[in-house]
């Protein structure tokens, strides 16, 4: 069993991608240096792309899947044209409905995060 740091992306090891240490130190997220600059690289939204491997979750095109977002947002705060702080408050409802119900928020965040990424 490998015990060091590798690529939550890749799963380069650590001393062979000579990862870089992101933002996210503390909470234990590493990325190499080839995934880094993909994650920082400039993005234009495109609503007709579809990743095919999203984990069996759905076919659904990007722009299918906003749409499904902005149905959601809209229906909790409203308003269809949402403040930024009314998506962080739907965010953080989220996470209390995780501590309710013995989910790991933060886990799901960075887990969340890494399939937006992946599927931009």
């Amino acid at each position: 069993m490998n015990l060091e740091p590798c690529c939550d992306w890749c799963s380069k090891p650590f001393a062979e991608a000579k990862s870089v240490h992101p933002r996210e130190m503390k909470e234990a997220f590493w990325l190499c240096e080839k995934c880094e600059s993909k994650r920082t690289k400039p993005h234009t939204f495109d609503p007709d792309k579809s990743v095919p491997n999203d984990g069996g979750r759905s076919p659904f095109t990007n722009g299918q899947i906003a749409e499904r977002a902005a149905v959601a947002i809209c229906d909790y705060t409203g308003v269809c044209n949402p403040q930024d702080h009314d998506i962080a408050d739907l965010i953080a409802d989220f996470g209390h409905f995780c501590d309710r119900e013995g989910h790991d928020f933060r886990s799901l965040v960075r887990s969340a995060i890494n399939h937006w990424e992946a599927e931009r």
